[in-house]
This record gives C-alpha cells, structure tokens and sequence, in this order.
C-alpha cells in the first residue's frame, strides 16, 4: 500500500522539485486490519494536498504503530515546509473547498474534498485527521490516526454512514450496480486536486472504465495526444491554465468527444456560463458515484458526436 501512495505521489512531488519522504518510527507492523482503499484515499488526500501547497523544500511521511493504544494505534504524520496556515482558519480547512486567504487560492487552487473528505473516512476506520502543528510561511504538520477494526464490524460501518448521506463521498462497501456499466470505456479526469482525481478514478474503475488522469491543464493537453479518450472530465479552477483556457485549446485541435466541467459551484447561472461557452454538461462537486457513471453513461448512448460549440467573446 504504501509502495502505491509513494510511486503515485513522487511524481508530483517531482513535477514541483521538492522531496518526498517516508519513514517509521519504531517498529511498524506489515499488515494492519483496516479497509485498504479508504486508507488510499486518505495518504492520497493528506499528502496530496501538503505537495500541492509546498514550492520549496519538501514533504516528510513518517509511520509509527502502538499496539497497546485505545485509539489511534497507526498513525501517519506529514510534515510539509509549504505555506502554513494561521490558527484562525484551521476550522475553516475541514469544510469542502474553503482555503486560507486568496493569495493561496490564485497559487494553487481549492483543496477541494480533501480535509472533509479525509477527515470522514478516518472517523469510519476508528481515527481522526487532526493539524498538530501549523506556521505561517514554515508548513504544516498533520497527523493521520487509525484504529483496527475487525471485518465485520469495518463492513457494517461504512455501509451504515453510506446509508446516512455520505454517499457524495464513500461508495459503500459492496457498490451495488456499478461494475460492468462502464467496460471498454476510456475515460480522462483533469483536475488539480490529488485527491479528487483518484476519488473519480476509483468510482470509475468501479464501473470497468479505463482511466486517465491529469492534474493540470498542460498534463491534460499531453494526455490527450497521446490518448483515445470517450469523454473527458475537466474542472475549471486550476492554476496556471483554467478549465476554460483548456477547453478553448483541446476543440482548436480538433477533439470532439464530451467534455463535462467540474466545479464547486452549483448556481445555476455558472451552469448556463460553462454550457454557453462550450461544455457539454455541467457537474457540480461533490460529485456521488453514481452520477459520474450516469453521466458517461448518457453521453455514450447517443454515438452522434457534436460539434464544438462557439466560445464566448471575452
């Protein structure tokens, strides 16, 4: 598991030329009793987003088990040297897409689901998401705790706090009706969030999709070159090259297939905005499972491909 995390995650740490690190303190068992993808979901979110927010320096992991603790025996610590955050808005990080201050927004876009969505799935596994540690212009330490759980207990856990509305966030334990839906389905997600893009990579690989990600708009532009896509899953809030910008670019070289904005806005004037200006469809996050399948259900059922639409005048 761990392996995973690291080989997926030193490839943006490379993209931003600062170090990605793992270590243990103390002994730490090989195995562990808990839900393995959750667990993905979590390391992805949490240290995804300490790269995201980092341009110099780096990013510490480091492991240590306590098999005699009540709560929290496998705790993950990520120490990042990135911006910091003042003690006054760390409350605000665990709603779904705040951030610090404006300045950071225009760096490096929203953190997305990351903290809420860590944070839930955390909870579920008998542990907590917590910042231990935080200085402005020095970096962040957060710190990861999980309980182990027996498997039945973990099963009906999850499947009970799906049924309680965490359904934006969690597929539930047996992802009924979902496998299959989606084979022999080529799928691209861009998005600048780490974490959102393997969320929607597990939910589409759930349906047998073949997915691609890109985590910037330039990285979008080279995938799909290189690339056969379906349909494309494009958000709009990303720095340097905005959905907008990438949209303009990918119908100029001529890609016709259904490009469907991601956004963290369900108003439905920013809705009309993105059809106007060439979009195909219109998501608003958080996104369920079933609706990102829906979606590239709906549009791969009608074989007529459109043409692009005009852009708007600036």
């Amino acid at each position: 598991l761990m392996t995973e995390v690291a080989s997926l995650l030193q490839v943006k740490a490379d993209e931003r030329n600062i170090y990605l690190k793992f270590d243990s303190q103390g002994p730490v068992p090989t195995t562990f009793m808990s839900d393995p993808v959750r667990l993905k979901q979590i390391l992805f979110n949490i240290i995804g987003n300490a790269i995201k927010f980092t341009s110099e320096g780096g990013v510490q992991v480091t492991v240590s088990y306590n098999p005699d603790a009540t709560e929290g025996a496998l705790k993950f610590k990520i120490k990042d040297s990135g911006d910091g955050i003042p003690e006054d808005q760390i409350q605000r990080l665990f709603k779904p897409f705040t951030q610090v201050d404006t300045s950071t927004q225009r760096r490096h876009g929203g953190t997305g689901l990351g903290l809420v969505l860590s944070r839930r799935l955390s909870q579920m596994l008998g542990g907590d998401v917590q910042i231990i540690d935080t200085r402005v212009g020095q970096g962040t330490t957060f710190l990861v705790s999980l309980q182990p759980k027996e498997v039945g207990q973990l099963t009906s856990q999850l499947v009970s706090i799906s049924q309680e509305g965490a359904g934006s966030f969690v597929l539930s334990s047996e992802d009924k009706g979902f496998t299959g839906r989606l084979a022999g389905t080529k799928v691209l997600v861009v998005d600048d969030a780490v974490e959102n893009c393997n969320l929607f990579r597990i939910y589409l690989e759930k349906a047998k999709a073949s997915v691609g990600l890109a985590f910037g708009g330039e990285e979008a532009l080279k995938k799909v070159k290189a690339g056969n896509y379906d349909l494309i899953f494009l958000d709009l809030q990303m720095p340097e090259k905005d959905g907008y910008e990438v949209l303009d670019q990918l119908r100029q070289d001529g890609m016709l297939c259904p490009i469907v904005a991601l956004t963290a806005h369900a108003m439905p004037e920013e809705r009309q905005k993105t059809l106007s200006y060439g979009f195909d469809d219109h998501i608003s996050k958080p996104v369920s499972a079933e609706k990102l399948i829906s979606t590239v259900e709906r549009f791969l059922s009608n074989k007529e491909l459109k043409p692009p639409r005009r852009t708007l005048e600036a």
